[in-house]
């Protein structure tokens, strides 16, 4: 199947529909993800200011776009909001 690559503005920046489809095919994988989830110096510090954010989050709703794995939203959950929006 060929790719038919076209032009998308995001936000102030233009990005080609081919370069989007090479983000979500890396990503979409599952190993991909993994890596990302094993990644402790990534992850830490995020899990570090939810939990120093953590009494603001009772009764909060939290949305994480782009959640992709859904290691935020499930931390953001872990530590208090009321109601979690993963989307992807």
């Amino acid at each position: 199947m060929a790719f038919a690559a076209t032009a998308l503005r995001l936000g102030r920046r233009w990005m080609s529909s081919a370069r989007i489809h090479g983000y979500k095919h890396y990503y979409g994988k599952l190993k991909n993800q993994e890596g990302m989830l094993r990644d402790t110096a990534r992850n830490e510090p995020y899990r570090e200011a939810l939990e120093r954010a953590m009494k603001h989050l009772p009764g909060a709703t939290v949305m994480d776009i782009g959640t992709g794995s859904g290691f935020l939203a499930m931390l953001a959950a872990k530590y208090g909001a009321k109601k979690v929006y993963a989307i992807e």
